[in-house]
């Protein structure tokens, strides 16, 4: 796991995090499981990154890119339990099953 340097996402639209064509043809997959952003969800997303084979990945270097869905109708904005995270996170799945 790791976490991007900017924080990404919009008050106003959904947004998806997917590789960009250069790391995905090098075999590093950044997002495995959860490349969507809640509307309101405005943070460091924390990355799934897996490799097919042994890269070299530099701070600041660009391997990604988002893209972001217009919502229509009502908002309902992101107030999960990640909210407000800046860097990466334990699975807090556990709360799922606490009273």
């Amino acid at each position: 796991l790791a976490s991007t340097l900017e924080k990404m996402g919009s008050h106003t639209c959904a947004s998806e995090l997917y590789a960009n064509f250069s790391t995905a043809g090098c075999g590093m997959f950044i997002q495995t499981s959860a490349p969507l952003g809640h509307t309101g969800a405005v943070i460091n997303w924390t990355l799934e990154i897996l490799v097919a084979q042994p890269i070299v990945v530099y701070p600041g270097m660009k391997i990604g890119k988002i893209c972001f869905w217009k919502n229509f109708g009502e908002l309902s904005h992101y107030a999960g339990r990640y909210q407000g995270s800046s860097n990466v996170i334990a699975s807090r799945i556990h709360q799922d099953f606490e009273d």
